[in-house]
């Protein structure tokens, strides 16, 4: 009985500093004002900042649901200056468990073990665009191509291309960096982007996770270089 109860305080413990970490949703209502702002600061699509073109090393630590591979592994990533890029993941003696290579145009997925899910030139990736998944995985933060911003209470609503994004804001102890993005279709939720971990010195996001239909993708940053 003693056993269990040091168990279960564990436990809790550890859920407990998992809790604190993960930003918090802001429930302050926001203007248009500070909407706009928001986005000018942290989306490419709003901002000054480089789409792509800056050429990226790096390593991650993945853990994935999806139908290409299952588990958690480590994974290199390399973006070259001509927005081509390749995701690798490898198991711990080195082998290939799966790999993303292509541009912002169109992927191929390669996957050793499950050879059925081998495809090419595919337009979407995880329930989102090509584009856009690169430019989360580079580290920014998508936005959709609309300009159109309103507000809703604590939410950023844009509409474009038939989806409605929704973007929440973490409170301002995490710098108000967004939490949670959700993309819905048809009043749908079709993607839905939690940002954990944002990097406000280098200015990207750290710790990601993607959730959809074809299961859950998450990954932090390990080591990290520009070119």
């Amino acid at each position: 009985m003693f056993n269990q109860w040091v168990t279960a305080i564990l436990l809790l413990s550890v859920l407990a500093t998992a809790c604190s970490t993960m930003p918090k949703s802001s429930l302050e209502k926001i203007s248009q004002k500070e909407a706009e702002s928001f986005l000018s600061e942290y989306c490419s699509k709003y901002s000054l900042k480089a789409d792509l073109d800056q050429e990226l090393f790096g390593e991650i630590l993945v853990r994935s649901s999806t139908k290409e591979f299952k588990g958690q592994y480590p994974a290199s990533i390399h973006f070259s200056k001509d927005k081509s890029f390749t995701l690798e993941v490898t198991n711990l003696i080195g082998g290939t468990v799966a790999m993303l290579k292509g541009d912002p145009g169109s992927v191929e997925v390669f996957s050793p073990s499950r050879p059925q899910y081998n495809r090419k030139g595919i337009k979407q990736y995880m329930g989102l665009s090509i584009p856009l998944f690169a430019k989360l995985l580079h580290g920014d933060l998508p936005c959709p191509d609309s300009k159109v911003v309103n507000v809703e209470g604590y939410e950023i609503i844009i509409k474009d291309s038939g989806l409605e994004w929704r973007i929440e804001r973490s409170d301002s102890s995490s710098g108000s960096v967004p939490v949670k993005t959700r993309i819905l279709e048809q009043g749908k939720l079709k993607v839905e982007m939690l940002i954990e971990g944002w990097n406000s010195k280098d200015h990207f996001a750290e710790k990601v996770k993607v959730h959809t239909s074809e299961g859950d993708l998450k990954w932090s940053w390990r080591s990290r270089e520009l070119k």
